[in-house]
């Protein structure tokens, strides 16, 4: 883990929601596995108190390549972020994915959980690895680089909820759909809670393994502050864990939702 002020190179704004950055920093990108995260300070004053979790989206040349949804002040101030900057940050942070060893492989994608599974996706394909990815979004206007990820090789089906994009309806629906034809070795999964339950729940009936992303609110990122627990339960007992040093990614079926 290194605490270091890097240099912006690339600022992109792939669309009104969702930006992309990549930041000079070798030290980190050398050690980071698909899954691990940054912990950015953004902003001034206020907003630099609170660092905010990215997820690493590619390493690429010994760069960071971070995606994240503008959601508030600290992300629409990193957003802001031109070539030439300097950003504080902390990383590679967390425990990432661990790779398979034989596909097929499945990713299920909700909203920004693109981004962690982004940088699995890469790593699998570079084992020739076959895999499918299961993207979700509201809307069209809530996907970014499909084209991107196509061009990687990579066959990606897409859900909307208003049928803008893909098929109508939750990407857990087309998933489920897409498990009558074939069964997959692994499933890799990170978006919101109700979607990865309905994946989690969907691998224990195949009895295949299932490992997922949590999305939680970090404060220090390190596991001090206990302030992004959530309930797992292993060897018979419940236990509480940090997501941002325990995880983010847990075995599905380690994870307790129902809590």
């Amino acid at each position: 883990m290194k605490d270091l002020i890097a240099q912006v190179t690339v600022s992109e704004m792939l669309n009104k929601d969702f930006a992309r950055i990549t930041i000079d920093a070798p030290e980190i990108a050398e050690t980071c596995k698909p899954g691990q995260f940054v912990h950015i300070r953004c902003g001034q004053g206020v907003y630099s108190l609170m660092r905010r979790p990215i997820s690493v989206y590619q390493v690429k040349d010994k760069t960071l390549v971070l995606l994240f949804q503008i959601k508030g002040e600290g992300t629409k101030w990193l957003s802001r972020r031109r070539p030439g900057d300097f950003v504080d940050l902390i990383g590679p942070l967390g425990q990432g994915f661990t790779l398979p060893e034989k596909g097929p492989v499945w990713a299920v994608a909700g909203g920004i959980g693109i981004a962690p599974l982004c940088f699995l996706v890469q790593e699998i394909r570079q084992k020739n690895i076959p895999l499918v990815m299961f993207f979700g979004a509201r809307s069209k206007d809530s996907l970014c680089l499909i084209e991107e990820i196509k061009n990687w090789g990579v066959d990606i089906r897409i859900a909307t909820e208003d049928g803008s994009a893909g098929v109508r309806g939750f990407v857990t629906e087309l998933f489920e759909k897409s498990l009558y034809a074939s069964k997959p070795e692994a499933i890799y999964a990170c978006g919101p809670e109700s979607m990865l339950k309905t994946v989690v729940n969907l691998a224990k009936d195949l009895g295949v393994e299932s490992q997922v992303s949590l999305e939680e609110r970090m404060a220090c990122g390190l596991g001090a502050c206990r302030g992004c627990v959530t309930m797992i339960q292993r060897n018979g007992k419940l236990i509480y864990e940090n997501v941002c040093s325990s995880g983010p990614v847990f075995l599905g079926r380690e994870v307790v939702f129902d809590e």
